[in-house]
């Protein structure tokens, strides 16, 4: 293999800060815990929580207040 010339070089471009919007931020936290980073799932987990709903009563049964 012959060894490249330093003109071939590919040049340093430094990296692209780019701000997010919120949907954007949480499409990506999303796509990464569905391919299963587990760290991008316990940061979904704390920033969206289960919803706790009170227990609903059975059909035909009332609540009493």
């Amino acid at each position: 293999m012959q060894p490249r010339d330093v003109h071939d070089r590919k040049s340093y471009e430094r990296p692209m800060l780019r701000n997010l919007t919120s949907d954007q931020a949480t499409l990506f936290l999303v796509g990464h815990a569905y391919i299963g980073n587990q760290r991008a799932q316990e940061l979904l987990e704390l920033l969206f929580p289960e919803p706790a709903y009170p227990e609903r009563p059975a059909v035909g049964q009332h609540q009493h207040l």
